[in-house]
């Protein structure tokens, strides 16, 4: 009997450090041009890091929005001098959050790693993708010269996708009710980019192509809460 309770004892202990077990895990990656809002992110309640890397000239800013609370963390903010790359460091849970990132047409890359356990990254791994409820909300196409166009986002959020096919020149910018450019973003190469909008407005959007051809789609989030878990 004693035996077994030993035994007993000995697999609990191993299964209570398999579970306590941490390391720094990439949970999220984002990279892009100018000025982007990034999908929504799952913090969950232990150390993390914002990794940050920009190339060019200033101005470099990086904010971390908390979407339940709408409180803006500064990562860096950098509008003069040579850019440096950083990192800052927190703690605690945030259900869902998001970058706001403000860089160059050069690019820049941010990582967010989180200090998990084996539970805790095997739920991140898991969580359900957000893309994969999102509904289309409408799709433009161009190719040489200016378009503008407007849009409304219902409740919720929404994801902003731009394809460019071929080389040459696109230049989108998304611009508030209120005149206020928030997304801008620069491409030279054939390729995908993608920023969130997490406002119920109506928007326009200018797109200037220059020996180029281009998609833009917009899908939505109707049932996003940004206190929920997933």
């Amino acid at each position: 009997m004693n035996k077994l309770v030993a035994l007993l004892c000995l697999i609990g202990m191993f299964a209570t450090a398999q579970t306590t077990t941490r390391r720094w895990v990439d949970t999220y990656v984002f990279s892009g041009t100018g000025s982007s809002q990034t999908a929504p992110m799952r913090f969950w309640d232990t150390k993390w890091r914002v990794v940050y890397k920009a190339v060019g000239a200033p101005p470099f800013e990086l904010y971390l929005l908390n979407l339940n609370t709408h409180e803006q963390l500064k990562v860096t903010n950098q509008k003069s001098g040579k850019l440096k790359n950083g990192q800052t460091a927190g703690s605690g849970s945030m259900a869902a959050a998001s970058l706001i990132v403000n860089g160059g047409e050069n690019g820049w890359r941010v990582t967010i790693q989180q200090y998990l356990d084996r539970v805790e990254e095997w739920e991140f791994v898991q969580q359900k993708d957000w893309k994969s409820r999102l509904n289309p909300l409408g799709s433009w196409s161009g190719e040489q010269g200016d378009h503008e166009f407007m849009f409304t986002m219902p409740a919720g959020c929404g994801r902003v996708r731009t394809v460019q096919q071929g080389g040459g020149y696109v230049r989108i910018d998304i611009i508030d009710p209120d005149g206020k450019t928030l997304i801008h973003s620069v491409s030279t190469q054939p390729g995908e980019q993608e920023t969130w909008l997490y406002e119920p407005k109506t928007y326009k959007v200018k797109v200037s192509a220059i020996q180029a051809s281009w998609n833009l789609h917009i899908e939505t989030l109707d049932d996003f809460k940004a206190g929920e878990r997933k």
